[in-house]
């Protein structure tokens, strides 16, 4: 069989057929979503690894795979398409795979961790064979183009579909809008990054590529290309830029992801990504305990908040109480971050918030922008059109970027009861480069060229 390699705008219907295969298997709507992700997941994994086994043959270099030849997705999947293994015991096979990456072990320095957590949470619900060998025969010839952050971007086509149809109740920030919001925010080589409300992981992700991509330039620039051999761990050598890069995904990213299957989702992002030892959390972002440990911590917040009503009552302390997700999370945004230290970039948030935070009169609400104008300094803000949420919701959202003062500027705006925020800038997006019907396309030709997967967003 032909591979057929796609562009991430054919990608989306086809991914939608592949999905659709669960219905023959009586699932219901978010549970065929959810084995979609599973078997998308091993697919694009066992891609990564091929292409790293093929790049060390041509150097001649040896190769260790993370996962034993049994349990790589070519090896049972090509089985079952072949007829090797009957199609009675499909199942049974996967079954036994999905159960023997849940207790996988770390070996030669490659940490495994995620794979047991992911795999540990699965709930098994697929019935027949014959569904799984559709389906592996779908995706087995699917090459899909490994750039930043394809996991949430694949699984984000087929959520729309779903959210065309109102049948899926996440949102998903558009990946040109991350774009944006992360160049913005310029993350540097050692600082805190932190995302709240992390959905598949999408800024943590892009703010990683960022720094990795300057630790790289770094190197380069100060080893002239010499690899030398400063650290160890688990008995493997790195050099300086390795060290970082590792020091970055161990120390430096950190998100929280409350609902259980887009945290799955975030964890498959980051195992695609090399990335083992993230401070990824499934947990609540709003309750008490959040509130102390990712107190004045970060140097860089980067989110898209949920909004609207809260579902069930809260037990953290908030200075001002307000029973909606957007209140609340928008004072978590704000304690979260540090002080800023003189001679070094500030510190800063670049947040997508729902309008209400800017226009509700109620007095929390004042208070909490009072809040913000005194002890922040808002340098930015840009009015996004209606509809960037498309298919799942037509709401009026803003991109505010703000910087908290040093210990001593705030001592000084305090005693002076004065207000860090001296001058706004405001921005009136009229497009991002789609249109903001339910079926975003690109406008005049936007997003093109060369890799269409990667976008360039004509408003930053």
């Amino acid at each position: 069989m032909a591979n057929n390699k796609v562009d991430f705008y054919q990608l989306g219907n086809k991914l939608w057929n592949i999905a659709n295969i669960f219905r023959d298997d009586t699932l219901k709507t978010t549970e065929y979503l959810e084995e979609f992700s599973y078997f998308l997941f091993l697919k694009l994994f066992d891609d990564q690894e091929r292409q790293k086994e093929e790049l060390a043959k041509l150097e001649r270099k040896p190769f260790t795979p993370a996962l034993p030849e049994e349990l790589r997705f070519h090896t049972w999947a090509r089985k079952i398409i072949n007829n090797e293994i009957d199609v009675t015991q499909a199942v049974k096979v996967v079954q036994d795979v999905f159960q023997k990456l849940a207790n996988i072990q770390d070996h030669d320095g490659i940490d495994l961790s995620l794979f047991r957590k992911l795999f540990k949470n699965h709930i098994w619900r697929i019935k027949y064979g014959p569904t799984i060998r559709e389906l592996l025969k779908q995706l087995v010839d699917l090459e899909l183009e490994q750039n930043f952050d394809v996991m949430g971007r694949a699984y984000e086509f087929v959520v729309q579909k779903l959210g065309e149809q109102k049948q899926y109740g996440q949102y998903f920030t558009p990946r040109h809008i991350i774009h944006f919001m992360v160049e913005l925010a310029d993350p540097e080589i050692d600082e805190m990054i932190y995302d709240p409300a992390a959905g598949t992981g999408g800024f943590i992700l892009r703010a990683f590529e960022i720094v990795k991509n300057k630790i790289t330039k770094q190197a380069e620039k100060g080893f002239s290309g010499v690899s030398e051999p400063i650290a160890s761990y688990g008995k493997v050598a790195f050099d300086r830029g390795e060290k970082l890069i590792r020091r970055l995904k161990e120390k430096h990213l950190w998100a929280v992801e409350k609902a259980p299957d887009v945290f799955k989702l975030a964890m498959m992002n980051m195992i695609l990504h090399s990335d083992g030892k993230s401070n990824l959390y499934e947990s609540d972002s709003l309750d008490n305990r959040a509130q102390q440990e990712h107190k004045e911590k970060y140097d860089v917040v980067l989110s898209n908040p949920p909004y609207g009503p809260l579902t069930q009552s809260r037990t953290a302390t908030f200075t001002y109480h307000v029973k909606r997700f957007e209140a609340l999370f928008f004072q978590h945004i704000m304690n979260a971050l540090k002080y800023s230290e003189a001679h070094k970039k500030p510190s800063r948030a670049v947040v997508i918030i729902l309008d209400k935070i800017l226009f509700d009169n109620t007095n929390a609400f004042k208070n909490i922008r009072k809040k913000l104008l005194r002890e922040y300094n808002l340098k930015a803000v840009f009015s996004m059109p209606a509809g960037i949420f498309q298919p799942y919701s037509g709401v009026k959202t803003t991109v505010m970027y703000f910087e908290r003062p040093t210990k001593e500027e705030w001592k000084r705006i305090r005693d002076e009861n004065g207000f860090a925020t001296q001058k706004v800038m405001f921005f009136d997006i009229q497009s991002d480069g789609f249109t903001l019907a339910t079926q975003r396309r690109p406008i005049n030709g936007a997003f093109q060229g060369e890799n269409p997967n990667i976008y360039e967003p004509p408003c930053g």
